[in-house]
């Protein structure tokens, strides 16, 4: 769904706007200063197409309305005075054809109260209530207030709400809302991106679990997930390989291959060799598969292998692309004497000019939030994707920040995607105005309306 409008009443109790997404690039830049909202703009944007709906009571606000594509989005939400703590919470869908209005989901407090503590008590968490709007670990003596809980357990709350009975679940939603939801796919670059925590549990002389955090950088993380992906894409290029060197024979004996001329052979080892030599370049196969040179009496041989070769080189075609761009974005315009390789064993290193290995725990942090920021627009973003970037400018030099949008722009032109920024930094801009949204500016325009 292409995002048109997000308008917010009432936000923090103080803030009007009507943001505008509409523009040719694809990208909005959102800017303000401290306190307007610009990243729980973002969060709104993520919590919708995510199902964190819970989101929406950490903060105080009266209406949202979230304009796509032939729909209208509403979130309203009411608390209910009368019932401590209680707070009701509705979301609409609005579809601008039939004009129906119709309840979506539901959050209800009290059965969140319970449900933590009934997930607490199976799964021997010492997480204890001490006040309506107070909870203490008392194995680490952490103390969590009631809306922190919920970020922290959203996803158990999303796995529960799928099996348990619908009268004893915390929140309920529609089939359509998900369909809704799914049909866009949102990846969200935080402003915290460089190193994440890792949950884990160990035992405690209690007899129950002592939740723990233990930070990895990011960077680290994403060298694994490459990895992982280059083998996924390297396993299938392997197994197709070998079924079709198996069955050669068999489909020869079988099929009516057309003979090729001399002409049409040379021109198609040619395209081959060079589809070989850039997949080797670019580290995702160790060495070229062998090609058949000409021969009359192997033409019919010819032909058959070199369509295998073709549909199996064509299993790297969407990987060999976003490796190029991301390897040559980094080494043209983002390191500085060093480059990054393609490594099958690691993933990807970093080399110096004297071709030494750069472990990434020791590159810099500007250069660890490039990586991060590119590698999730690169390879996490596809067709039909809102990405949204959460202070891009951090720890970047000047020039890089300059440089930025119109990067961005050129990665949209391939993807297909739809971006909105949050920044303070005015070179991030770099005389882009038309895309810029200012939430000073904006809500100056409201009171003016509402005066």
């Amino acid at each position: 769904m292409k995002l048109k409008r997000l308008q917010i009443k009432g936000l923090f109790n103080q803030f009007d706007y009507d943001i505008s997404f509409e523009n040719e690039e694809g990208v909005t830049i959102i800017t303000g200063g401290n306190g307007y909202g610009k990243t729980t703009i973002l969060k709104i944007i993520d919590a919708v197409f995510t199902l964190n709906f819970p989101f929406f009571i950490t903060f105080e606000f009266e209406e949202i309305k979230l304009i796509g594509e032939g729909v209208e989005f509403f979130i309203t939400q009411e608390i209910d005075s009368t019932k401590e703590p209680e707070l009701f919470f509705e979301i609409f869908l609005k579809e601008n054809r039939s004009q129906k209005i119709d309840k979506m989901f539901v959050f209800y407090f009290d059965k969140y109260i319970t449900f933590l503590e009934s997930y607490f008590k199976m799964n021997r968490i010492d997480i204890k209530q001490e006040s309506p709007n107070l909870w203490i670990d008392n194995i680490t003596g952490t103390t969590y207030s009631i809306f922190e809980l919920l970020n922290v357990y959203i996803s158990k709350i999303l796995a529960e709400m799928k099996v348990r009975p619908r009268k004893d679940r915390v929140f309920h939603v529609k089939p359509e809302l998900l369909d809704f939801v799914n049909a866009t796919n949102v990846t969200f670059i935080q402003d915290q991106r460089l190193s994440n925590n890792v949950r884990s549990y160990t035992p405690n002389l209690l007899g129950g679990r002592t939740l723990a955090y233990t930070p990895k950088l990011a960077v680290l993380g994403i060298a694994e997930d490459f990895k992982k992906k280059m083998e996924e894409n390297y396993s299938r290029f392997q197994n197709f390989s070998l079924q079709r060197q198996t069955s050669l024979m068999t489909r020869l004996s079988k099929e009516q291959q057309s003979l090729l001329t001399k002409e049409e052979h040379d021109e198609r080892y040619t395209k081959l060799n060079q589809q070989q030599k850039r997949l080797v370049e670019l580290g995702l196969v160790d060495e070229p598969l062998e090609l058949i040179t000409y021969r009359k009496d192997l033409a019919t041989v010819a032909s058959v292998r070199f369509q295998d070769i073709e549909d199996s080189l064509n299993i790297f075609n969407d990987f060999a692309n976003k490796v190029e761009l991301f390897t040559r974005l980094l080494n043209q315009k983002r390191l500085t004497f060093k480059s990054v390789k393609v490594d099958r064993e690691s993933g990807f290193c970093f080399v110096n000019a004297k071709g030494k290995t750069i472990p990434l725990d020791k590159l810099s942090s500007g250069e660890q939030q490039q990586i991060v920021v590119w590698y999730d627009i690169i390879f996490n973003s596809t067709s039909n994707t809102l990405l949204l970037i959460d202070e891009p400018e951090l720890s970047m030099h000047i020039l890089w920040q300059e440089e930025f949008v119109q990067d961005l722009i050129d990665i949209i032109s391939l993807q297909h995607i739809q971006v909105v920024i949050a920044t303070h930094s005015p070179s991030i801009i770099r005389g882009r105005w038309d895309l810029n949204q200012d939430l000073v500016e904006l809500s100056e325009v409201q009171e003016i309306i509402h005066a």
